[in-house]
């Protein structure tokens, strides 16, 4: 006689692997697009071009954005230029730092909430405009996009360990590709191994979160360092067979769903995407009145098993223009809407 198997059920965290039955043969990305092994990669790649091909001397960062990610750009030796910018906005207001040739701006999507009219509004020139379409590659503003370059961490939206992408919509030096380095391949592998354990653990086998966060936390590391590596031929091969449009699909109508239960909850403001048809929210991004209200609710989300994210914590400068961003970030929390997970589980987290 067996006994029934207990599933633990959790919400957000890490991607486990989901054992992807259907594959599609059209495009992953757009035409010439050069893949690498890390979002972090692809930067690195894009500037080392930029800076021989295009003169750059110096990026302009918004001021909401991934601290380790500006640190990332500063160690390429470019000048880094903050501007105010945060989700709230549905594009930057104007600049207080005027662009010049030889700069390049870097304008995010963030979470997925904007459209194109973010690039639209924008008086860059004369610098070359590099949009990160990290949080929806595949909106309409990302495949139709007039910009110099576009960027984008690929390991966010989809399960795999990772691959950053870099294209040109004007048709500009792209990098060349690199192979990958034993480093990154090792840190690949670790990855995924934690994403398979992470899903036996989730289907209830015999085996702890101890097996399966230890590989992560060492293959985040790996991948976080060493020289630009390309993306290892099996995630290669991962990447151009999946199914990205029906997780794109099942994450609007994630988010519709929960969004429209957390719109009940007192308190809780969730940021709207844009009118534009053709975007995708990334997540749920909920915004609270206080630092206190969020950190108490997120404490008790976490026992619950739901494992909300903090996108981004922003260390406060003695600047006025990042005092608004480093508010924002203290009220704010992202609840995953990914195809991992069903309606009535969205309508669950709602109700926790």
């Amino acid at each position: 006689m067996t006994s029934e198997v207990t599933k633990p059920w959790e919400y957000g965290g890490e991607f486990h692997w989901p054992f992807v039955t259907e594959v599609v043969a059209g495009p992953t990305l757009p035409a010439e697009t050069v893949v690498f092994g890390s979002g972090r990669d692809a930067i690195r790649a894009l500037i080392a071009t930029g800076m021989r091909a295009r003169g750059w001397r110096r990026w302009f960062v918004p001021t909401y954005f991934c601290e380790e990610v500006t640190a990332c750009i500063a160690l390429t030796g470019l000048e880094v230029v903050r501007y105010e910018d945060s989700p709230l906005l549905p594009a930057p207001p104007p600049l207080s730092k005027k662009p010049r040739l030889g700069d390049a701006f870097l304008l995010v999507n963030y979470f997925g909430l904007r459209g194109a009219g973010a690039a639209d509004a924008l008086d860059y020139a004369p610098a070359d405009l590099i949009e990160d379409h990290t949080h929806d590659p595949w909106s309409r503003w990302a495949w139709g996009s007039h910009a110099h370059y576009c960027i984008a961490s690929l390991r966010k939206t989809l399960p795999i360990p990772g691959a950053g992408a870099v294209w040109s919509p004007q048709c500009l030096t792209l990098p060349d590709p690199v192979p990958p380095t034993r480093m990154r391949r090792d840190a690949m592998l670790m990855k995924l191994g934690a994403m398979m354990i992470k899903a036996l653990y989730l289907e209830g086998h015999a085996v702890s979160k101890e097996s399966y966060r230890a590989l992560q936390l060492s293959g985040e590391e790996g991948i976080a360092s060493g020289d630009i590596a390309g993306l290892d031929p099996v995630m290669t091969r991962m990447l151009a067979g999946f199914p990205w449009e029906s997780w794109r699909c099942q994450r609007r109508a994630n988010h519709a769903v929960l969004a429209r239960a957390l719109r009940e909850a007192p308190g809780i403001e969730v940021l709207p995407p844009s009118a534009d048809e053709g975007s995708c929210p990334f997540a749920v991004v909920t915004m609270f009145a206080d630092t206190a209200l969020r950190d108490s609710l997120r404490t008790d989300l976490i026992a619950t098993g739901v494992y909300p994210s903090i996108l981004w914590p922003i260390v406060a400068k003695d600047c006025p223009e990042f005092a608004g961003g480093a508010r924002l970030a203290k009220r704010t929390l992202a609840l995953a809407c990914d195809s991992r997970y069903n309606r009535s589980e969205e309508r669950r987290v709602g109700k926790e």
